[in-house]
């Protein structure tokens, strides 16, 4: 999510509402999504280093996958509360994204750290490509 460009156009379609935005924007929707980034690129270092040498990567693949879930839902809900998106459209790309993320813990010490690697990369283009797909459709219609 593009948290700067969402956070000008919703505070200034909505000024009557601009302290309550402020704080959920700022606070709840950069405070939080740095501290699990921050978490995410730890464990996405060890997953690799481990891959790497060939070590068990069970707990990194989990910190990453319990990172990212955290990261994704904090999106749903600054979408849900902040932007006023639908459920459905918010549940149409956290639910494939969240369901990938717990087979990834469920299986973690069985998967290989590239497997791992490269399901972790496919979690995070599928959570960008329908924004891509929305910002490339409003592009073309102006």
């Amino acid at each position: 999510m593009c948290r700067g460009w969402v956070a000008e156009k919703t505070m200034s379609a909505r000024r009557d509402e601009s302290y309550r935005l402020t704080v959920q924007i700022f606070v709840v929707g950069h405070f939080l999504p740095v501290v699990t980034l921050v978490a995410f690129a730890a464990g996405l270092n060890g997953l690799v280093a481990a891959g790497a040498e060939g070590h068990d990567a069970g707990e990194l693949l989990r910190l990453c996958a319990a990172t990212l879930a955290v990261y994704l839902i904090d999106n749903a809900v600054i979408g849900r509360t902040a932007m006023r998106w639908s459920i459905r459209r918010v549940l149409g790309w956290l639910t494939p994204n969240i369901v990938v993320l717990v087979l990834l813990t469920v299986f973690a010490d069985e998967l290989p750290p590239a497997a791992a690697l490269l399901l972790i990369t496919l979690v995070l283009t599928a959570e960008t490509l329908p924004r891509a797909r929305r910002t490339a459709h409003a592009s073309a219609g102006q």
